[in-house]
């Protein structure tokens, strides 16, 4: 296992502020990255390669603590669809600063800090939005090149047996959509 017992992480991830004062865990570190068994994943995180076990959305999370995935990746998050989003969609407060890092390509939307705190959850440590908050921000922010999106992700929230209309539509009532939900709906159904 290499160095990777001389250098404290959680599940294969190594955060550097954790290293303060231990010299020796940062020169591991460092002859670590030289020879390609960790990872930089940004400035004070780092991946070791071989035991690291988190998925693509929980390392999103990690990389970006401040932001919510939404839309079109919370969909695929959630199954809802099979487009894969060529970017990672993030919601952040209007007045939140972050930095993005060059890959993954991610796409920001910065939203109120009330629509960014409606329905936000942690799941399986994912900073996501709930799955009827994420069908809902689809067919609010649809335009006409998304239809067959929002028609993906209708279909299959129908399917599911977990569905829940009746929170589905006061989900959609307290972001100010019931109406366009309910059309929507309708016209599936």
């Amino acid at each position: 296992m290499y160095f990777f017992n001389a250098i404290p992480h959680t599940n294969g991830y190594i955060q550097s502020s954790t290293l303060k004062g231990n010299r020796t865990a940062f020169q591991h570190l460092k002859e670590c990255l030289e020879k390609g068994k960790i990872e930089k994943l940004r400035t004070g995180l780092y991946k070791i390669l071989e035991i690291a076990n988190k998925d693509y959305y929980q390392e999103m999370s990690l990389l970006y603590p401040k932001a919510t995935i939404c839309l079109n990746t919370a969909a695929a998050y959630y199954n809802l669809t099979d487009q894969v989003p060529a970017e990672m969609h993030l919601a952040i407060g209007q007045k939140t600063k972050m930095k993005i890092l060059d890959y993954p390509p991610v796409k920001l939307h910065y939203w109120s800090e009330k629509m960014i705190n409606q329905h936000q959850i942690i799941s399986d440590e994912v900073k996501v939005f709930t799955l009827e908050r994420t069908v809902c921000d689809i067919i609010r922010t649809y335009k006409n090149s998304d239809l067959e999106l929002v028609k993906d992700v209708a279909r299959n929230y129908i399917k599911l047996p977990t569905k829940d209309f009746d929170l589905l539509l006061r989900t959609a009532d307290e972001i100010g959509v019931k109406e366009k939900v309910k059309s929507i709906f309708e016209l599936m159904v």
